[in-house]
């Protein structure tokens, strides 16, 4: 990700983890809960496409070398350069979307990094949200059923190859915009049906972002 993203982006979202001793959970309310960074320090983590916020005791790798890049390596080339099985947590924060590979393919490879029981933690904009088509650099829209093509519905084998473990998918309704301010108290009741709340509501009350964590199919078993 280019490190002029990493701030407010048109979503009006904060695109990375604020360089603090604390990590804000207004900013990333599923990721982070105002945890000290040191409490991060027992596992190793990636931050992949962290520009110049990375998540504190992470990683970071990006195209470009800038403050908190550890790694400068283009996203788009494989394999990444790093070990099998390598990490504990991976973080993919508002990147998906801009890069140009095929999502199979980047998934793929993250989970030819992630430890067996290991988790990839993935924020990225809502389809119907005011920035996922507004941004001319997002290649890639996602929805809530996006990462149930792989290994999770049954037309799966369009990716036979990548399969995951869905451990955890909502919507968040981020409060950098007002009308996030305003349907952030609906989002629980929300979340409760998300397949009802995207057939017949999502059009009229669109939410800004999707999060996700995913992992290796039968973590026990790799």
């Amino acid at each position: 990700m280019l490190p002029q993203e990493r701030g407010i982006d048109s979503n009006g979202e904060v695109a990375g983890s604020p360089p603090a001793e604390f990590i804000d959970a207004r900013f990333f309310p599923e990721m982070f809960k105002y945890v000290p960074a040191a409490s991060y320090f027992y596992m190793k983590a990636l931050d992949v496409g962290c520009g110049n916020l990375k998540v504190p005791g992470a990683i970071g790798v990006d195209f470009h070398k800038v403050e908190g890049v550890d790694v400068v390596h283009n996203l788009n080339k494989f394999p990444y350069p790093f070990k099998n099985q390598e990490f504990d947590v991976i973080y993919a924060n508002h990147v998906l979307e801009h890069l140009d590979a095929p999502l199979d393919r980047i998934i793929k490879e993250l989970l030819r990094i992630l430890k067996p029981n290991g988790v990839i933690k993935i924020e990225v904009p809502h389809a119907l949200s005011v920035g996922a088509f507004a941004d001319p650099t997002h290649k890639k829209f996602f929805t809530i059923f996006t990462f149930d093509y792989f290994g999770n519905n049954i037309q799966s084998y369009y990716n036979p190859d990548v399969k995951v473990k869905i451990k955890k998918r909502k919507f968040v309704f981020k409060t950098g915009r007002i009308s996030g301010f305003v349907l952030k108290p609906v989002e629980f009741l929300i979340n409760l049906n998300p397949v009802f709340y995207s057939h017949f509501f999502a059009f009229i009350f669109p939410c800004s972002t999707l999060y996700f964590e995913i992992q290796h199919p039968d973590p026990q078993k790799k």
